[in-house]
């Protein structure tokens, strides 16, 4: 490649010879960062919260107290969204059509791999 663009030509004209401005849209530089910033916060807040519940319910269960309910979901909507984000799904609106109540599930099934 050598530095030199693989883009078509007319994306290129389209670019004006600002590839990056082009590749990134009207987005201002300081939004990722931030984003990255306040992601990654939310995501420690919710592993330390769930910690906290895991290791004060083992506790209060050791002395004696009953049970408390514990929020594993919150693990299992970050296993879907990592498992979306790496697999290769059709979009929501194709995996909706295909599983329509009249279709066999285990063709719907198929068609969402």
């Amino acid at each position: 490649m050598g530095g030199r663009p693989t883009a078509s030509e007319d994306l290129l004209a389209l670019a004006h010879g600002n590839l990056t401005r082009f590749a990134t849209g009207s987005i201002p530089p300081w939004v990722y960062p931030v984003w990255m910033v306040l992601a990654s916060s939310i995501v420690l807040v919710v592993a330390l919260y769930l910690a906290y519940r895991g290791a004060t319910s083992a506790l209060l269960v050791a002395a004696g107290f009953p049970p408390s309910f514990i929020p594993l979901m919150l693990l299992g909507a970050g296993l879907v969204v990592d498992g979306a984000a790496r697999g290769r799904w059709r979009s929501l609106t194709t995996a909706a059509r295909c599983c329509s109540p009249s279709t066999a599930v285990r063709r719907c099934l198929v068609a969402v791999r």
